[in-house]
């Protein structure tokens, strides 16, 4: 056990040689954060652009609304009442039922 213990100490001697501590200089904080926002730095990217996409979306979907709702609510299917919706199509259909009615007469032959 004796021999472990110094073979394991003679290991961690080298280890400490191969691998000095290095004592952080006036430079070390800033230089960290600097290499933290770099990693980060696409990350902000993303979320400005994705903020930005979404305003743009917000703005036009406010301009349609402002443009189109009030240009398609002037329709007449939007300003009448029920009895002229009603009307409306009867008429269509009276008008179809006559042309049904004028192609059930046979026609005239020309006279020449």
């Amino acid at each position: 056990m004796q021999n472990l213990n110094q073979n394991l100490d003679s290991l961690f001697a080298a280890y400490r040689e191969a691998c000095p501590d290095s004592e952080p200089g006036d430079r070390f904080m800033p230089g960290l954060w600097n290499k933290i926002e770099a990693r980060q730095s696409s990350v902000i990217l993303l979320t400005r652009w994705s903020k930005i996409f979404v305003t743009a979306a917000a703005a036009i979907t406010l301009l349609m609304s402002v443009v189109l709702i009030p240009h398609v609510q002037s329709r007449e299917v939007y300003s009448s009442s029920y009895i002229d919706v009603l009307s409306a199509d009867h008429t269509y259909d009276n008008a179809l039922s006559a042309e049904l009615v004028r192609a059930d007469f046979p026609q005239e032959a020309p006279v020449n």
